[in-house]
This record gives structure tokens, C-alpha cells and sequence, in this order.
């Protein structure tokens, strides 16, 4: 069964006022006094953080200056189509926190991140030359982004879940700006954890889980998705639902990099034709610059309650960018991460979503090297309508009613 969402999104929510156009985000790496070991499994052949005092060599990875740029930069870029450039550049050097670990913990057994804001940016604004007025694209006093990567934590929590980012920057006294540039405790940053097993793939530059912080930035209007059942063949975490949405919840096998045609459409970053007679159609892949690659299909008379429902129609089966399945090599992560199945993503939403997948023949394809792959995404002859109820390899995806 597909779990209730973690959160419902207001029929009238706005996204991010800057969720189109140029944004410009610093990446703080930052650690406590007392951290001094790299964590288990890092290796230097992996370009991990080994020495916490010492910049990671893929801090220069993570955003880009200019298009097209690598890691984020060209991440948002590509999911986009270009309608949101996120630019930006990591702090040069490492900030490391005036007190050990313990001294920044709250009585629910979390850090206190707006104390370690405050310390964070007074060391930056500190700075002669650092160039911080360069963060604000759209000169309206505020810096546009900040990320902050902490090396380690082992007697605190962001969150009381103990996730491994929040979209917080912690409690900032009312006017508080260094070198007159202001921060939105709620809409300028977020904390993200280096040491959280799963999450950190040096090729991949921290792009999934710093892309899903900021996403609760950018999709204002809600927290997570829902997720889907597991199914038998899926190689990593069994046991546990899988996310096919950046923004799909804690709960989930890390969630996808590939931001589905739903959350786009809340942002502006696609343009969904509406099918509104019986038609034949072929689904291009997310990427494609054809207008067929998202489709969408009002059904008024499914929604509960007489509320009406939209089912979004789009293509996964494009290996793309960053469509591949990523394998962590250290024992004591093994996750996956990437396109973990490939067919027609489904989404039905009624101011909420929620997700399922119909697998192409109920077969995975897996491989980097995998080629876009053709199947049949129901019995020949089957006609995929409002009515229709997808269910394969143990997926279900919405209710009918």
C-alpha cells in the first residue's frame, strides 16, 4: 500500500519566489573543535574529506561560477531546462568551530544551528577577501543560499529524526546581517551531514541530498512525498519504501536525483499538455526538448471526496545524467542510488501527491551502460485510462476513489 504523504500541499502554495531565474549559493565545510578523524571508509582515492582541517577535493565540484558548470550547478540546470541556475562557490577554507561538539547541543539532544550560523558567517564576514556581496544575484540585501556541510557529528542531531539534512539555519536575532546581507532562517539554507552513511558519493558531489534540502526551499508548500512499497528484484534496502521524487521522504531509500514531471510542474520547470480526448500518444523521456514528455489527465470524478484529481503521465526509461545507479563501495553504507526502475511514472495528485511506478514488462534495467530501454508497459492491447489502476511487480500505486 503507498503510505499517507508526510505533508499536503495547499492548493494555493507559491514556490520559491526565486525558483526561476539565477541563484547564488556559498558552501561552508565546516567541523567542531574536537573533530579530528576522517570518518569510516574514507579514502583518498574516493576524494573524501580524510583531514576535517583540510578543504575535500571536491569542494570545487559542488557548485560552478558560470554554466555549464558540474555538480549542482549543472544539475538544476539540466532538471530544469535551464529555468533555474543555481551558481555559487565554496568558502576557501575549512571554519572550524571555536568549541567541541558537545557545547553546541540543545537539551533534545540537537544541535543548535543558529548559534553555529552566527558563529559560521561571523568567521566568513571576517573575511577581507572573501568576496560575500557576490552571493546576493538579485541585490535584495538577503544572501541567496547557504550550505553548510559539517564533517562529523557523534553526540548531536540536526533533528530530532536524526536526518541526515535539514532546511534550517536555526533561531537568528531579528535584523542580524553581516556585512549587511541578512539570512531567512526558513528560506536561505539548510545543514547537511557529511558522515551520514548512504548519502555521500564523491562523484556525485553531494548533489542528492544538498538538491532535496533545498528543495524544501523551493517547494514551500510541502515537506516530503509519499513513497512506494518495495518489490522483489530492487538490490539495496528491501525492507524499506522507495522514493521515485527528489522530495520523497526521510523514510525512503534515499529518495531519486531525477526530479519527477509533478514537482516540475509546481515550479514552472516544464510544460505539462493536458490529454482531453482518447489518443494515441509516445512519451518522450524528461530531458527530451519534445513536448510530449510529460502529460497530464483531469479526472474530477476520482478524487475523494469530490476533490479533483490530476495524474501526471512521464517517461522513466532515459539512463540519463543523472538517471545512473550509483553503488557505494564502503560496507558500511551499500546503498544505491539512480534510476532504480524504468517505464511510466504515475502520479496522481489532489493538492497532494502521491506516487507509483508501472515498471515496462515489470523488468529493471540497472546498468550504467543500459540503453534507453522499449517495453510494453501493459498487455498488448490494454488502454491506460482515468480508471485504470496500475499495479505490477507488488507496486501499487493510488487509490480510485
Amino acid at each position: 500500500m503507498v503510505p499517507e504523504p508526510a505533508a499536503v500541499l495547499p492548493v494555493d502554495a507559491s514556490p520559491w519566489p526565486r525558483a526561476v531565474g539565477e541563484n547564488r549559493a556559498l558552501v561552508v565545510w565546516a567541523r567542531f573543535a574536537d573533530d579530528d578523524e576522517p570518518g569510516p571508509g574514507v579514502t583518498e582515492a574516493a576524494g573524501d574529506w580524510q583531514d576535517p582541517s583540510v578543504l575535500p577535493t571536491i569542494a570545487n565540484r559542488i557548485l560552478s561560477r558560470d554554466l555549464p558548470g558540474a555538480g549542482l550547478t549543472r544539475y538544476f540546470a539540466e532538471q530544469s531546462g535551464g529555468r533555474f541556475r543555481l551558481l555559487g562557490a565554496s568558502y576557501p577554507r575549512v571554519v572550524t568551530m571555536a568549541e567541541p561538539e558537545i557545547a553546541y547541543g540543545k537539551t533534545d539532544g540537537t544541535v543548535n544551528l543558529g548559534r553555529m550560523t552566527v558563529e559560521i558567517m561571523d568567521q566568513v564576514a571576517a573575511d577581507p577577501k572573501f568576496d560575500l556581496d557576490w552571493f546576493d544575484a538579485d541585490r535584495d540585501g538577503h544572501l541567496d543560499y547557504l550550505f553548510v556541510v559539517l564533517h562529523g557529528m557523534r553526540t548531536t542531531r540536526l533533528y530530532p529524526s536524526h536526518p541526515s539534512g535539514v532546511s534550517d539555519l536555526g533561531a537568528l536575532e531579528p535584523g542580524a546581517s553581516w556585512r549587511g546581507l541578512r539570512l531567512d532562517r526558513d528560506a536561505s539554507g539548510s545543514y547537511v551531514r557529511y558522515d551520514n552513511a548512504g548519502n555521500i558519493f564523491a562523484d556525485l558531489d553531494l548533489v542528492r541530498l544538498m538538491a532535496h534540502e533545498i528543495g524544501h526551499d523551493l517547494w514551500r508548500g510541502f515537506v516530503h512525498l509519499s513513497t512506494v512499497e518495495p518489490v522483489a528484484g530492487i538490490p539495496s534496502f528491501p525492507e524499506r519504501p522507495i522514493g521515485y521524487a527528489l522530495m520523497a521522504g526521510h523514510s525512503d531509500a534515499r529518495g531519486d536525483l531525477t526530479i519527477s514531471a509533478f514537482e516540475r510542474d509546481l515550479l514552472g520547470w516544464i510544460d505539462c499538455r493536458p490529454l482531453v480526448r482518447d489518443t494515441t500518444v509516445v512519451l518522450r523521456d524528461l530531458y527530451s526538448t519534445d513536448a510530449d514528455h510529460c502529460l497530464t489527465l483531469e479526472a474530477p470524478h476520482l478524487g475523494r471526496s469530490g476533490a479533483s484529481r490530476r495524474i501526471y503521465l512521464s517517461n522513466r526509461q532515459r539512463i540519463g545524467p543523472f538517471d545512473w545507479l550509483r553503488t557505494e563501495t564502503s560496507p558500511e553504507a551499500a546503498s544505491d542510488h539512480g534510476l532504480m526502475d524504468t517505464g511510466l511514472l504515475v502520479m496522481a495528485t489532489e493538492g497532494g501527491a502521491r506516487v507509483g511506478v508501472v515498471p515496462a514488462d515489470g523488468m529493471l534495467v540497472l546498468s550504467t551502460q543500459a540503453s534507453d530501454y522499449e517495453g510494453d508497459l501493459f498487455k498488448p492491447g490494454a488502454r491506460l485510462t482515468p480508471w485504470s489502476h496500475p499495479n505490477s511487480s507488488g507496486y501499487v500505486t493510488f487509490p480510485r476513489a
